[in-house]
């Protein structure tokens, strides 16, 4: 009986042990902290090409990030897309520092920062339009991206929401 409680216990353990690593990319959601009520309100942030500003241009689609004003879960939209693409959310396994309520990072700057790793989040559109249903933004660096056969675009300024309580309603920088 010890040897299979032993067994079982080693079991357990590698399981754990295989589970994604935290500095690895892999395609887990996060769909915990998602708020059942509330508002998702659009992230704006100017900038001098499509992957540098929200909503974004990707492969000529348009993708806007929302962020959830009483939990700061993230969601994406996309408009003009084409059936077959992959619309992501990467989302950073370190946590948003400082005591600002958003802040705007390039992928430079999230890569060099904490583990500068994250996991994403994936759906293959059906139609020209679709969206990526929220996952748990709060505290973390978020971005977006579109796959088109094959060839991947991401936005390479990242959204960081400090601020997950109800009435958060600042979501625009310049």
């Amino acid at each position: 009986m010890a040897a299979l409680v032993l067994l079982a216990s080693s079991t357990v353990v590698v399981a754990d042990a295989v589970a994604a690593p935290p500095a690895s990319a892999a395609a887990y959601c996060h769909y915990n902290n998602v708020a059942a009520t509330g508002a998702y309100l659009p992230v704006e942030k100017t900038g001098s090409t499509g992957d540098m500003r929200y909503p974004a241009t990707l492969h000529g689609a348009t993708l806007t990030l929302y962020s959830h004003t009483a939990d700061a879960s993230a969601k994406v939209t996309v408009d003009n897309g084409r059936v077959g693409d992959v619309v992501s959310i990467d989302r950073s396994n370190y946590l948003v520092t400082g005591t600002g309520e958003s802040y705007f990072q390039t992928t430079s700057w999230v890569q060099s920062h904490g583990t500068g790793t994250w996991d994403y989040c994936e759906k293959t559109l059906t139609g020209t339009s679709g969206s990526l249903a929220g996952i748990d933004g709060a505290h973390r660096w978020i971005r977006v991206c579109l796959r088109r056969s094959g060839a991947l675009q991401c936005t390479n300024i990242w959204y960081g929401d400090n601020d997950d309580e109800t009435g958060d309603s600042t979501r625009i920088a310049a």
